[in-house]
This record gives C-alpha cells, sequence and structure tokens, in this order.
C-alpha cells in the first residue's frame, strides 16, 4: 500500500525514488568501459553516476581526497600494475566499498582468491553476455552490501553497549574458546579480555572447588536444546586471590544441525549485595537473640514475681475469709469474687509467660513445647488444631533449631487465628534426611503470597517475611502453597544442626 499525501484536498500518491548511486569504474581499456556503461544504463532501476579511472592515478594513496562511492568496478590489469596489486590498492583506499572484479576468462582463479580479501564483492566474464549479467551483478552486490552494513552497524551498536556495561559480557566456542569477552572482566575479575582471549579455560578454572558442581548442572541442562534455562550465583576467585560473587546468566547458541557450538553470557558482580545480606542476616541473629534474652527474663519476671505476688494476695484472701468466718455474708461474697479475679489474673500470667518463652522449650525440647502450643491455641481461641508426629522419633536438637521450630509453628498458628478464618488447622512434624520438617495446614480463606509481598502497606507480610528468616538464620528453608479459597500449607525444613555463618 503507497503512501499518501494531500493537496487542495486531493490525495495524491508518494512514490518512494530508488537511490542514486556513485560507481568508480577502474578499467583501461576503452571500449569494456563503454560496454559497462552501456549495460548499466539500459537499466532503469538504477540510477546512477559513473566515475572513470583509466589509469592508476585515480588509485594513488591520498590522504586529502578519499571520495565515497557505492560500488567499484575494476579489472585486474592496470597501467602496469597486477590484478593483486590493483584490489590491494582499491581496499586501501577504500576499505568497506563492494567491489564487482570484472575479470577475462583465464583470471577467473585469481578473481576467486582475491574475493577472500574483500567483505562483500562478486565478479562477472568480460564476455558477450556482459550487457545482460552486470546489471544483475550490481544489484546483488548492492544488496549484500546493504546487510552488510547493517550487520556491522549492529555489531558496532553492540560493542559499544558491551564496551561499557557493568557486567562482563563474553562468548566462549568450542572452536576457539572466548571470542569475546568486555573490558568489565579486568574490574569484575582482575583478568583482561587478552588474557581470557589467551587461555580458553581461565574462566572454569576460577570457579571456586565447592562451586564447580552448581555450574556444571547448569552447562549440562544448557546442552539440551529443549532443556531449561537457568542462571547460577558462584564464587570466582579474583585475579588477586579474593573471592567474587558473581550471578551468571548463560545462553546456548547451536548450529543448523543442533550442536551447541558456543555460550554467550553475563556475569555481574554481587559481591556487594551477598555482604550486605550476611550482614543483615547476622544482625537479624543477634536482634533475634536479644529479644530471646529479653522474652525469657519478661517471662521470669512475669512467673517470678508478678506470679508470686498475685498468689500472696490469694492467700491473704483467704486469710481474711478466714477471720471473717460466717459473721458477714456479704463481705464473704466479695472476698469470693476477689480471689476469682485473682485467679485469672494468674492464670492469664502464667500464660503469657509460657508463651513469650515456654519453659517446655528447654526442659523437654521442640517437640514437646510445639504439641503444648497446639493444645493452648485450641483452648485459647476454640480452633481445633491438632498435633501428630509421623515416622522415627527425632529427639532433641541444637537450641537454635528447636526455638526457630517453635517461633515458626507460633507465628504460622498466629497467623491463622487472626487472618484464615479457618474451621481446623493441623501441624504435623516428621524426621528427613538431615533435619525437621513442619507442616501447617488449615482449611481458611487462603492468599497469594506473591501478591502479599508485593503490596504496598509496609506491615504487610512481615509475619511471613519473619518466618523465613526465623528458617534461613539456622540453614533451613520455607515453603508456602496458598491460593484464594483454598487454604494454606507451609511447610518448615531445618537443618539437625545450625548453620554457621
Amino acid at each position: 500500500m503507497s503512501d499518501v499525501t494531500s493537496f487542495g484536498g486531493m490525495e495524491e500518491p508518494i512514490v518512494a525514488r530508488p537511490r542514486h548511486y556513485t560507481f568508480l569504474l577502474v578499467e583501461q581499456d576503452p571500449d569494456s568501459r563503454s560496454l559497462i556503461h552501456q549495460a548499466l544504463a539500459a537499466d532503469p532501476d538504477l540510477p546512477h553516476a559513473i566515475e572513470d579511472a583509466p589509469d592508476r592515478a585515480a588509485l594513488e594513496d591520498d590522504p586529502g581526497r578519499a571520495p565515497r562511492y557505492d560500488l567499484i568496478m575494476t579489472g585486474l590489469a592496470l597501467d602496469g600494475l597486477s590484478g593483486t596489486e590493483v584490489i590491494d590498492r582499491i581496499t586501501h583506499r577504500w576499505p568497506d566499498t563492494p567491489i564487482v572484479i570484472l575479470t577475462q576468462p583465464h583470471e577467473t582463479e585469481l578473481a576467486a582468491e582475491l574475493l577472500k580479501r574483500i567483505p562483500v564483492a562478486d565478479y562477472v566474464l568480460k564476455t558477450e553476455q556482459l550487457l545482460r549479467l552486470l546489471p544483475t551483478i550490481v544489484h546483488t552486490t548492492l544488496e549484500h552490501a546493504a546487510v552488510h552494513r547493517a550487520a556491522r552497524e549492529a555489531e558496532e551498536r553492540f560493542r559499544r553497549m558491551a564496551e561499557n556495561a557493568p557486567d562482563m559480557i563474553f562468548r566462549w566456542s568450542y572452536a576457539s574458546g572466548f571470542e569475546y569477552v568486555n573490558p568489565a572482566s579486568t574490574h569484575i575479575i582482575g583478568f583482561t579480555p587478552e588474557e581470557h582471549y589467551a587461555d580458553p579455560g581461565l574462566g572454569y578454572r576460577s570457579i571456586h572447588e565447592d562451586d564447580i558442581p552448581i555450574y556444571e548442572s547448569v552447562f549440562a541442562e544448557i546442552a539440551d536444546p529443549q532443556g531449561p534455562r537457568r542462571h547460577c550465583v558462584i564464587r570466582w576467585f579474583h585475579k588477586d586471590g579474593h573471592i567474587v560473587y558473581v550471578e551468571m546468566r548463560q545462553t546456548p547458541i547451536f548450529d543448523e544441525r543442533g550442536d551447541l557450538i558456543a555460550i554467550e553470557g553475563i556475569a555481574r558482580d554481587i559481591s556487594q549485595h551477598v555482604i550486605a545480606r550476611e550482614r543483615l542476616r547476622e544482625l537479624t541473629t543477634r536482634l533475634t537473640h536479644a529479644q530471646e534474652e529479653e522474652r525469657r527474663r519478661i517471662a521470669r519476671e512475669l512467673h517470678d514475681e508478678i506470679g508470686q505476688a498475685l498468689t500472696i494476695v490469694k492467700m491473704r484472701l483467704r486469710m481474711v475469709e478466714n477471720a471473717l468466718a460466717a459473721q458477714d455474708g456479704a463481705a464473704l461474697e466479695k472476698i469470693e469474687a476477689l480471689r476469682g479475679v485473682v485467679d485469672e489474673a494468674l492464670a492469664s500470667v502464667r500464660s503469657l509467660s509460657h508463651e513469650l518463652r515456654p519453659p517446655l522449650l528447654d526442659e523437654l525440647g521442640w517437640e514437646a513445647a510445639i504439641s503444648w502450643l497446639c493444645d493452648s491455641v485450641s483452648q485459647r481461641t476454640g480452633l481445633p488444631v491438632a498435633y501428630t508426629h509421623e515416622g522415627e522419633e527425632i529427639g532433641r536438637l541444637p537450641p537454635q533449631v528447636e526455638l526457630a521450630a517453635y517461633r515458626v509453628v507460633q507465628e504460622a498458628l498466629t497467623n491463622i487465628v487472626r487472618h484464615a478464618k479457618a474451621s481446623h488447622a493441623s501441624v504435623t512434624s516428621r524426621r528427613i534426611e538431615g533435619g525437621l520438617q513442619l507442616t501447617v495446614e488449615d482449611d481458611g480463606a487462603g492468599f497469594d503470597p506473591d501478591a502479599l509481598r508485593r503490596a504496598d502497606q509496609p506491615r504487610s507480610g512481615l509475619g511471613l517475611l519473619g518466618m523465613e528468616e526465623r528458617a534461613e538464620a539456622v540453614g533451613g528453608h520455607i515453603r508456602i502453597d496458598s491460593a484464594p479459597g483454598r487454604g494454606t500449607r507451609i511447610e518448615i525444613t531445618l537443618p539437625a544442626a545450625p548453620h554457621e555463618p
């Protein structure tokens, strides 16, 4: 469909005019020059101007004058120069210009060899068919030149971006090792691009020995054309010896037969993020420890001081009641009511003390504490919470792991009571290889975990975040399976030994 424009209310088509080309013709034979001019003039789709170069003067290197041509047509003999010398002078002065070689039948082998030196070129025989063939070959060569120029410009754009990128960008092939490495490699890993080019195995040898299995597993998946595309975080040894944490993303390059021939990838230095995350985890651990110590202190004070004070009040009320005997029925009723208030306060203090730091956790371990927690939640809220242990017994775990198990289950049950609108909940524990798995389930309203984490409210998802931080602090992890309308299942996996940062 052609473009249109409007003049005085009338639409006129805009016809794209063909480009006007400028050619250089290097040919000393006047008859051949005339034939070439005639051949190209007969093509209406090839508007052009031809500049003739009948001798070597046009090929002399002149720094002040190097006119631009869209295409050069040249013979292989000129004013005493050999065919090789003619092509060398042309490619030296106009290195990116496409060339059509005009050859005699006995020069075809030389022309074929010379074409290997020129990015875009073709040749045509000086025969009676030159009039018919030359315009087609010129068109084809110009089209190839346009494609080549577009590809070169795209490559230059990529190179400019890659050269200035802060991440390491590379291409590694099975045939020649590193084919491209951008300058960021010097900053990230300490080795220059030239050092990578000289040593195809440099990148692999720089990987920390403990992370080689991770890298090889990703590499094995990349080799499968139908396999997943994964990235990995590995440690590299910098040239000066320190550790660099790198997030690596790789893309496989396959040939037309489906064979893996190269890997293109990006490596980003995330060392500062890892260090910051470790410091945050350490700070969280210290804060959690301080919080637990404060909980222990408050629980002890509630039990020992306030609990004892309320017990003394209760005893004194009994003494007053005995002293009054049956003389004042109204006073006795009031004392009985006060004793009931004291009993309720004493029960609340004991319950609060146990919630802050249940003695069972220190005395009998995680399982007894979690079982008591489920019973306590059931009695306090009316929500049935069943606890079961499956498989063989586990026994005591390190204090940090037991505390993490209790607190994560406690937070999960608290969320169920507050938000789930469930009619039933359950907690299941089981031994797994290397540790403990706890599952907390409910039949409530459910939620979208991802949406909760993305919520704009700053306090949204803090319970989930706290649970994840508790588990991660001892080397565990949490998996949440939930959706609106179908309840929630939380799997907490904890190691048998605490994580050492």
